[in-house]
């Protein structure tokens, strides 16, 4: 397995969205079957399927690995998304403190 980190960074405004303390980083577990370039699309899917976000555009979020380094794989494949269920190939663990996390994520927005 290959672990994968939803860094959510942002203000929320929306009601659901303060209520739900979107704010902070959450970790996926991706199959050791899984194609590498679609680590951070597997990631993104089980994110949103189990983290529900009134606002999209008052987030930034990104997807790490375990050293907090950006997923850069491209597929060389045309099509490869459409071809593997990416919600089936990830598994959501939930959000993380952040002295559960095994890499320096920066300054964060207080939440």
């Amino acid at each position: 397995m290959t672990e994968a980190f939803v860094v959510v960074d942002g203000v929320a405004t929306h009601e659901d969205d303060i209520n739900d303390k979107v704010p902070g980083t959450y970790e996926i577990e991706i199959d050791k079957d899984a194609p590498e370039e679609l680590y951070e699309e597997i990631a993104l899917e089980v994110f949103h399927c189990h983290v529900a976000i009134a606002m999209l555009d008052e987030f930034e979020i990104s997807v790490v690995d375990e050293n907090g380094e950006p997923f850069t794989n491209q597929s060389e494949e045309p099509n490869l998304r459409e071809k593997v269920d990416l919600l089936s190939m990830g598994n959501f663990l939930g959000r993380r403190r952040d002295s559960d996390i095994p890499f320096n994520i920066g300054p964060k927005v207080a939440s």
